[in-house]
């Protein structure tokens, strides 16, 4: 706590006790410690109370100088008090000289009987006191089992590294406060570390109720963070576990928890599963993926596939998307479903993006000028630090044209809704690159995003391209898209498509350019210059067929 802060702490409240005064500078220190502290005169009233404190009772964060103890701190230990109940709050008090009491928190409820069991940043329990409060739960439980839920934050990374550490660490305050007030009153919460927290139930439920819980969570957390004047929304994976009758403590039951909060992750997040055995199963693939692929990067069994974009108008290329695909000698030619998300998960997307941009950029120094090559980039590389000097370092190292580069990013990107994405944007408009918006029309879709942000091209999903018997409201997103694109000045390209008639619905609708089975698919780099002859021969005889 700085000077300032601490006169603010104690603002607004009658002047100290000379002999009060002088444990202030013991205030100060514990506060810097992050300690649950409480200062109390002997008419008790609070005269000093610690954000940590405060956290662990769940009081108003407003300074609570002048109030009584009681108001604040309802329910816990006054000094000289009769020992409280074991399931109930205590502090520990030390009595000034002078007069007034000087005391810590020993919640066991939260700390687990000790003030080093609780998790300094929030104030819920941490590792050391979810091994104790489980204990304690199993051996009331008549055949010593418990039940647990395993949660790690969603996108919380995309906050840590657009905001800052500091308003991560406010966020997983916000979270913390938002877990207690979901499970109930019985349940004990703590932070395990980083995003990651766990909850105990305190008695025995059924499987429904404790879904339940797990829902209420959800819901909770899923709802927008106010943080310095940003919205944040994050959301949270669950895993769910019980003890089985027998084991020591909750070590083999969290090892579960873990394996079921992953299956939540790689299921699409947001939601919970129970363990169940073919989820270890499921664990020891993800690590063969991500130990084969780390050797793949080094033994260059990654390979660049090329597809082309068509222009209706004219019958140009406009560019060719460059996906990564994996050639396994086990396995053959795998395709980014089969390892993408492990690739995100373990970080190696950004050695892994940074390998795509580079050999797609070289390889587009053998095309025409004219054609620009595009390259998918995925939220973590987006938002990971120093992206923009990396994609400008690539290019002046193989020495392609600026212009001739396009990123292609999905909404997930976006949902950060704070300055930090607006400044990314504007770094790669200056870099002068094109920027795509891929997959428009699901996950976090929003209109206002074409309004806000300066994309050179929408890509409409293959989910509403796909549809040889289109709905009327498909028909009616597709073309209000296409109208919004055109009327802020971008290119609308419809992803996706694989029959004539698909083809002929675009054209219809107006779209101005296409990728898909049907135009071409993917080609590997030694196919492209040979691609481009053969379609420029043919040109000439579609160049009248649809409209930009």
């Amino acid at each position: 706590m700085s000077h300032l802060e601490d006169k603010r702490a104690f603002a607004g409240a009658e002047p100290l006790d000379p002999d009060l005064q002088a444990a202030a500078g013991l205030v100060r220190a514990l506060t810097t410690a992050q300690i649950p502290v409480v200062v109390i005169s002997d008419d008790l009233k609070v005269r000093f109370a610690s954000e940590l404190a405060l956290t662990i009772a769940g009081a108003p964060k407003d300074p609570p100088t002048g109030k009584a103890f009681s108001d604040v701190f309802e329910g816990w230990a006054k000094p000289l008090e009769t020992r409280p109940e074991e399931d109930m709050p205590r502090i520990d008090w030390t009595a000034l000289d002078a007069g007034g009491w000087i005391g810590t928190i020993v919640d066991r409820r939260v700390a687990g009987g000790n003030a080093h069991h609780a998790d300094e940043l929030t104030g819920l329990g941490n590792r050391s006191a979810l091994r104790d409060v489980s204990a304690e739960a199993m051996a009331q439980t008549p055949d010593g089992t418990l039940t647990l839920l395993f949660l790690d934050l969603d996108r919380f990374k995309i906050v840590n590294d657009t905001l800052g550490h500091a308003a991560g660490d406010q966020l997983l305050k916000k979270v913390a406060e938002r877990l207690k007030k979901a499970v109930r009153e019985n349940d004990t919460v703590v932070r395990m570390g980083g995003d990651e927290f766990a909850v105990i139930l305190g008695d025995q439920i059924n499987r429904a109720s404790v879904e339940d819980i797990a829902n209420r969570v959800i819901e909770y957390i899923s709802k927008p963070f106010l943080l310095d004047g940003n919205q944040v929304r994050v959301g949270v994976s669950i895993g769910l576990s019980e003890t089985c009758p027998g084991e020591p403590d909750t070590s083999e039951a969290l090892r579960r928890a873990d394996i079921a909060l992953y299956a939540s992750k790689r299921r699409g997040r947001g939601q919970f599963h129970w363990y169940d055995a073919q989820m270890s199963q499921a664990i020891r693939h993800r690590q063969d993926i991500e130990d084969g692929l780390r050797r793949a990067i080094i033994l260059d069994e990654l390979v660049i596939e090329y597809q082309p974009e068509i222009v209706f108008a004219d019958g140009r290329i406009r560019a060719f998307e460059a996906l990564v695909r994996w050639n396994r000698p086990e396995q053959g030619l795998l395709h980014p479903v089969a390892f993408l998300a492990v690739a995100e998960e373990s970080g190696i997307v950004l050695e892994l993006g940074q390998w795509v941009l580079r050999n797609a950029c070289t390889a587009a120094l053998d095309w025409p000028e004219e054609i620009m090559v595009s390259v998918n980039v995925s939220p973590v590389q987006f938002h990971s630090k120093g992206f923009d000097t990396t994609v400008k370092q690539v290019l002046e190292r193989t020495g392609l044209p600026s212009h001739r580069l396009e990123l292609e990013i999905t909404e997930a990107v976006l949902i950060a809704d704070d300055l930090a994405v607006d400044e990314r944007m504007e770094a790669l408009h200056k870099l002068g690159v094109s920027i795509a918006l891929d997959d428009f029309g699901t996950g976090y879709s929003s209109l206002n995003y074409l309004r806000r942000f300066k994309f050179d091209q929408i890509k409409i999903d293959q989910s509403y391209v796909q549809n040889d018997d289109p709905s009327k409201t498909d028909k009616a997103l597709i073309d209000t898209i296409n109208r919004l694109g055109k009327a802020f000045g971008m290119d609308v390209l419809a992803e996706g498509v694989e029959t004539q008639k698909q083809l002929d619905e675009m054209i219809a609708g107006g779209i101005g350019s296409a990728q898909g089975f049907l135009i071409a698919r993917p080609l590997p780099v030694g196919q492209v210059p040979d691609f481009i002859a053969q379609h420029r021969s043919r040109v000439p005889k579609n160049a009248s067929r649809g409209s930009n």
